[in-house]
């Protein structure tokens, strides 16, 4: 499914970038991550749902189609 191959690779983006963050708040005070990781969670966590629920849906429907 062309859809959740994208969703992955922006979940995938996006955990890169945080880990870039992440690594690079020893290198400095840290306030640019500190001020973004709130919403990097979001959007990563936001993305993992957002596959689950794609996942069950595909599921339920392929069990619809066999009953």
């Amino acid at each position: 499914m062309q859809w959740e191959c994208e969703l992955k690779r922006l979940l995938a983006a996006y955990e890169a970038v945080q880990k870039e963050l992440e690594r690079k708040t020893g290198e400095s005070d840290g306030q640019y991550y500190e001020g973004s990781k709130d919403a990097y969670d979001y959007v990563i966590n936001s993305l993992r749902n957002l596959l689950n629920h794609a996942a069950r849906s595909v599921r339920h429907a392929s069990r619809d189609v066999a009953a």
